[in-house]
């Protein structure tokens, strides 16, 4: 889906999904090509099941802050991932945060917050995509 191949990297996550019995890590990508590929309600389906799943085991919990942020639904995602690292559940990678559905976030506090608190003490994924940083 990165490269413009959504409905090909929609195709083989629904498969992924589906094989894994709908693990939540192949969901938050499922959601996140839906995303790119502009079907928006097929990814807030997605969301809200990655939400369910983070009710019943809190340690995929992170997985739809991720799909929150990339909808969209920036308080959602916070507070979900605020949840999720006060549970100390989280095992995020920061560099899920690369894509540049995260770019309106990378100014907010709370998203620095976010980042540290998954163990990112950097400065690149505060900056990449602002306009400060494509003056650089």
């Amino acid at each position: 889906s990165g490269v413009g191949r959504h409905e090909e990297a929609i195709d083989l996550l629904t498969r992924c999904v589906t094989l894994t019995r709908r693990m939540p890590y192949y969901l938050m990508f499922l959601g996140e090509a839906l995303i790119r590929a502009g079907r928006r309600a097929d990814a807030v389906r997605v969301v809200e099941e990655l939400i369910e799943c983070g009710r019943r085991d809190p340690t995929v919990a992170g997985f739809a802050g991720y799909a929150q942020l990339a909808l969209g639904d920036f308080e959602a995602g916070i507070a979900t991932f605020e949840r999720a690292t006060t549970d100390g559940v989280v095992r995020g990678t920061p560099v899920s945060f690369i894509v540049p559905a995260y770019d309106p976030y990378r100014h907010d506090p709370r998203f620095a917050a976010l980042l540290r608190s998954i163990g990112y003490t950097g400065t690149a994924l505060l900056t990449r995509g602002t306009p400060d940083s494509r003056q650089r």
